[in-house]
């Protein structure tokens, strides 16, 4: 005699065959379907996470943010281009030319010679400073300019001063005054005497890259700084013109090339 339980399962197997294959076929589905989900809840939990984590990065950029928008309204950022006027991110040779020209022209001075080895100009300072491999620590670098001049010893010091008043920053670090046809017996310059001067300038530019960080707050201007910031608006602009194209040289054909007329080049 079949025991009941197999009875049972066999009657309810060939009663219920299309509800055991419905049951089975759903079991299955369920099964791949949770195995797909496994993963995209995974990654879910783990976007969660680092969503979590770049939280408070998110904030301190806002943050950062609010800051750099506030400093546009100071009266310090509005000096900008004087800033950069004094201290340029690159060598200022021809505004160095320039205001030193211009000293010239005011004080009445005649400059008879100069040299400067300026190196790459081509470049900012930073990209400079790289090439040249600088192994200084300082934040900035310096162009050195000998000069030769003559005047009356007034013209010099009136030369001496508008030098230094000129942008970019320049400092006269040397020099040495001959009055021309001095008699021996004469200690002291005549006013009026006409003097031959060689002198050394310094003029500085900045060659650091600014690296800052977002945990890092915005440095704080203080008294000292902004007494610097007062003393160059003392300093007299250049008026060069900003330089975006490269001037020509004139028209002379120096390779002899054959085919071309430079004869109509404006």
């Amino acid at each position: 005699m079949p025991k009941l339980e197999q009875v049972n399962y066999k009657v309810f197997l060939s009663t219920r065959k299309n509800f055991v294959s419905s049951l089975a076929v759903s079991v299955v589905a369920a099964l791949i379907l949770l195995l797909a989900l496994i993963p995209q809840i995974q990654q879910i939990f783990s976007i969660r996470s680092e969503l979590e984590v770049e939280k408070p990065k998110l904030e301190k950029l806002d943050a950062k943010l609010a800051e750099l928008d506030a400093v546009l309204f100071t009266p310090e950022y509005a000096q900008l281009d004087l800033v950069s006027e004094a201290l340029p991110s690159k060598k200022p040779l021809l505004e160095l030319l320039d205001s030193l020209n211009s000293a010239a022209q005011s004080s009445g001075v005649q400059i008879t010679s100069f040299s400067i080895n300026p190196g790459l100009v081509a470049s900012d300072a930073a990209a400079l400073a790289a090439k040249e491999a600088q192994k200084s620590n300082e934040d900035y670098d310096h162009l050195r300019l000998e000069l030769k001049l003559t005047g009356q010893f007034q013209q010099i010091q009136n030369f001496m001063a508008a030098a230094e008043r000129f942008a970019p920053f320049t400092s006269v670090t040397t020099f040495s005054l001959v009055e021309q046809n001095r008699d021996s017996g004469v200690e002291q310059f005549q006013p009026d005497a006409q003097v031959r001067t060689t002198m050394t300038t310094d003029t500085y530019f900045f060659t650091q890259s600014i690296k800052v960080t977002i945990d890092s707050a915005l440095p704080k201007i203080g008294d000292t700084q902004r007494t610097v910031l007062t003393k160059l608006t003392e300093l007299e602009a250049s008026n060069l013109p900003s330089q975006n194209q490269i001037e020509g040289g004139g028209l002379e054909d120096l390779f002899g090339i054959e085919g071309y007329d430079f004869s109509n080049i404006q």
